[in-house]
């Protein structure tokens, strides 16, 4: 009897969901409550998420972009299958190919090698008949050629003596540097002419130039300390040119609202 009355309540349950298809919570109570008297009463069904949507099947889905029936999913007549009497040596190369590729290779890396290894030309001292070196300087617009040989001191600047060209001190420490670090004081004689510039640019000049001279006459003894000290370097700053629309290189005129 208990049977009976179940399927009796599940086959009017089954007809009020068909009734009440486009009610949404409606067919899923009607969903879960056939379910629930399906089960006979053994065991209550597994509880469901309320996030979980049910299963049903929507005739208007469409699971293929195009359907199995009009589609056509034969293989060209062209193109003719794969058969596995195909030539496998085609794409095989020869053992003695391979060692060719491999021998090359080798070579490339040990010349690339050699190239890496390679150490800087070492620095030579050139020096002319006459026992003299020659250094080219710049700073700013200042250039300036120099001579030095084996002497008691003399510096001379374009024909004139050093005092007099350089009057200022500051600039005449500046210009003997490289000889107070190389410990050379009193030992060459200095020839020089400069061009360009202002007195300060052609110190400048004149310090690169005599620091690339000694550098000429004995890298191994002197180059060291002189590059320490940064005297080999070229000093690139200038001054920066004048813009348009401003009074100098950044100064711009004052701003007036009105």
């Amino acid at each position: 009897m208990r049977l009976l009355n179940m399927k009796y309540m599940v086959s009017s349950l089954t007809h009020c969901r068909n009734s009440c298809h486009n009610n949404y919570r409606a067919t899923a109570f009607v969903d879960a409550a056939s379910r629930w008297f399906s089960n006979e009463g053994n065991s209550p069904p597994q509880k469901r998420s309320r996030f979980q949507i049910p299963h049903r099947e929507n005739p208007r889905l469409r699971v293929h972009a195009v359907s199995i029936e009009h589609s056509d999913y034969s293989i060209d007549g062209t193109e003719e299958p794969f058969s596995e009497e195909d030539d496998d040596d085609e794409g095989i190369l020869d053992h003695d190919k391979i060692a060719e590729l491999v021998q090359e290779d080798e070579k490339l890396k040990q010349e690339k090698m050699k190239k890496w290894s390679r150490r800087p030309a070492p620095h030579l001292s050139v020096i002319s008949d006459k026992g003299e070196s020659n250094g080219k300087g710049g700073r700013k617009t200042a250039r300036a050629r120099v001579w030095i040989r084996p002497g008691h001191g003399e510096v001379t600047v374009n024909r004139m003596p050093f005092i007099k060209y350089f009057d200022r001190d500051t600039l005449r420490d500046d210009i003997l540097q490289p000889l107070v670090v190389t410990r050379t004081c009193g030992r060459f004689d200095i020839n020089a002419f400069v061009n360009g510039g202002g007195k300060s640019g052609q110190a400048g000049a004149l310090r690169l130039g005599i620091a690339r001279a000694l550098n000429k006459y004995n890298p191994d003894l002197y180059r060291p300390a002189l590059k320490y000290k940064g005297f080999m370097t070229r000093d690139a700053r200038k001054v920066e040119r004048k813009k348009v629309g401003l009074k100098k290189a950044r100064k711009a005129p004052q701003w007036v609202r009105r």
